[in-house]
């Protein structure tokens, strides 16, 4: 059995006059033929294009863009196409804290960090590195004294692994804010602090404000079931307290704190 012909260069011996068929005839046909088997290769590319990952890498980034998922410093072709491909599904909860800390799960793989938002009233919502959910609500977070019926705010809590930041200098060492990327507080650099606040800011609900994003080195820090201290005890709203006279660090010196997106 012949088998099909597949392109207009396989086929255009057969379907052009018996004139055309001899050397020179051939050859123009052929040179035609070629052009119309490009433009064919390149129509398919075009609309083959518009799905993660089907024929090309290339357009992830145009994807990702059109459908408002921004994709991790780290993150591998396959799993930001996974994600873009579920990104009608995604906004669909955008301004659930949940989908918030699933969209910088994303931007973080493969570094498995385990996050948590928590409210002013006390609602803690953790997504553990392993990808799991917990939900817990305790009276114990007062940042500034404010009454908890404002659940409005919030703030977003980091626990990055080793593999991805480690405290790096602290205020008044002499390094300067963007000096090579850098930032103070953290091995974390510029680029990756705006993404993170862009996410933030981006995925949160339109009635909601983010204060501050925590970024805690010590696994044991900030936990739902703590009491207060070391929990945010009504005195974080500024760096620093006075204390009998002398002024004192105000918040937990186990982490760093970004301002909210």
């Amino acid at each position: 059995m012949t088998a099909p012909l597949t392109t207009h260069r396989d086929a255009i011996r057969e379907i052009v006059p018996g004139f055309l068929r001899g050397f020179w005839g051939y050859r123009l046909m052929y040179a035609i033929a070629a052009q119309l088997d490009a433009i064919g290769d390149a129509l398919t590319a075009g609309v083959k294009l518009r799905f993660p990952n089907l024929y090309s890498a290339e357009s992830l980034p145009i994807i990702g863009r059109e459908r408002g998922i921004t994709r991790g410093f780290d993150e591998p072709d396959d799993v930001y196409s996974v994600r873009l491909e579920n990104w009608w599904g995604d906004h669909r909860t955008k301004g659930n804290p949940y989908s918030l800390l699933r969209q910088l799960r994303g931007y973080f793989t493969p570094h498995a960090v385990k996050m948590r938002v928590v409210n002013n009233a006390g609602a803690w919502y953790t997504q553990n590195a392993d990808g799991s959910l917990e939900y817990a609500h305790n009276s114990n977070w007062d940042w500034d004294g404010a009454p908890a019926t404002e659940w409005s705010r919030y703030w977003v809590i980091l626990y990055p692994p080793a593999d991805l930041w480690v405290p790096d200098g602290t205020w008044g060492d002499g390094d300067v804010w963007g000096a090579d990327g850098t930032t103070w507080g953290s091995t974390a650099s510029i680029e990756q602090v705006e993404t993170i606040r862009f996410i933030v800011k981006e995925w949160r609900g339109p009635h909601s404000v983010c204060v501050n994003i925590i970024v805690v080195f010590d696994p044991t820090a900030f936990d739902p079931t703590d009491t207060q201290p070391p929990l945010p005890d009504g005195t974080w709203a500024h760096w620093s307290k006075l204390v009998a006279g002398t002024q004192v660090p105000a918040r937990d010196d186990r982490a760093i704190y970004w301002d909210g997106g």
